[in-house]
């Protein structure tokens, strides 16, 4: 899925690769030394797969702690789903993907608890999954009361920005940062001044999902290449195999959290606002030593569960209501 972004950013390295692999022939003029069957064509060729290759490498394993404690969660949406509405490219919103080659479709993912956990913000825990600096906090509309939308980028890979949606964030932390500005967010804030710390460390505890009036919360990795070309990708794509165990003992499979830019092409969502089992992936039973609350002990919202709230803003992509429905069941609210 990475070969088409990688193509343009690799000319430029094919052209230095070249140099240094051309026959002197080519490049001086002057013989060069015997090399079997081997043309120009086919050491152009070889740079062209190199530079290619080097641009089209797997994302580093840049999670170290998850996002979750998933033996809170039943149910993930897939990448590039179907689930809650589009989020993958606006042209009128500077700040995501430059990409614009891809089909409408949900690029993050949506973690969804039992049900059971629905109803307050402070028991589904959310952790930074990579050390880094908070970059941005605004605000999020929910009928329960505001949430916050959290950035951070790794300190380890700028490149990359971790966007965590709709979490009641620690007081440690600016509440308002590098708000969107006003001519995008009529309801821009200032910063906050009054915080310990905009650093976190793998693991660090962020907040807690805001399941007041909701049933999941979400999150995206945005990738800026060598470019400045931005792409959405999975958050399963940066984590090892060792930290994915947990998510394989409960019958997941990387293959299972995401849907091919390809098939997704093929299969255009025209569900928004109902339910589809396909963009769903539901884990087992929790492990031994999960956290259990029966659903009789846990306050329920009186709302009904809800993924996505209102948003305050005059670009599309923020100004309209995002769909009052549970993507999950495709229930209305």
């Amino acid at each position: 899925p990475l070969m088409v972004q990688s193509l343009t950013s690799a000319k430029s390295k094919f052209l230095s690769l070249s140099l240094r692999i051309l026959p002197a022939a080519v490049r001086y003029g002057k013989p060069a030394p015997a090399r079997g069957s081997r043309s120009v064509a086919s050491f152009l060729l070889l740079g062209l797969a190199t530079a290619i290759a080097t641009e089209v490498a797997a994302h580093p394993e840049l999670v170290s702690a998850d996002i979750t404690d998933i033996t809170f969660i039943e149910e993930i949406s897939k990448f590039r789903s179907g689930a809650g509405h589009d989020f993958s490219y606006d042209a009128t919103f500077p700040f995501g993907a430059s990409d614009s080659t891809e089909p409408p479709s949900s690029m993050k993912h949506y973690f969804a608890p039992y049900s059971f956990y629905n109803g307050d913000q402070h028991t589904v825990p959310v952790y930074a999954p990579f050390a880094g600096e908070i970059t941005r906090v605004t605000d999020e509309s929910a009928s329960a009361g505001f949430n916050k939308r959290v950035e951070i980028q790794s300190s380890a890979n700028p490149e990359y920005l971790l966007v965590v949606f709709h979490i009641k964030l620690g007081f440690a932390y600016p509440q308002i940062l590098n708000d969107w500005p006003i001519e995008f967010w009529p309801s821009h804030q200032e910063d906050d001044v009054d915080y310990t710390t905009r650093t976190v460390a793998a693991g660090d505890l962020l907040g807690y999902a805001d399941m007041r009036d909701s049933h999941d919360f979400d999150v995206a990795i945005l990738f800026t290449d060598i470019d400045g070309e931005r792409y959405w990708v999975s958050y399963f794509d940066l984590m090892p195999d060792s930290l994915f165990l947990s998510y394989s003992n409960r019958g997941i499979a990387r293959s299972d959290l995401s849907i091919s830019k390809e098939d997704r092409l093929l299969a255009p969502v025209d569900w928004w606002g109902g339910r589809n089992d396909e963009d769903w992936v539901t884990l087992v039973q929790a492990m031994s030593g999960a956290p259990h609350h029966p659903p009789e002990h846990r306050p329920l919202s009186k709302s009904g569960p809800r993924a996505a709230r209102f948003r305050l803003a005059t670009i599309p992509s923020l100004i309209s209501p995002e769909p009052l429905f549970d993507p999950r069941r495709g229930l209305p609210l």
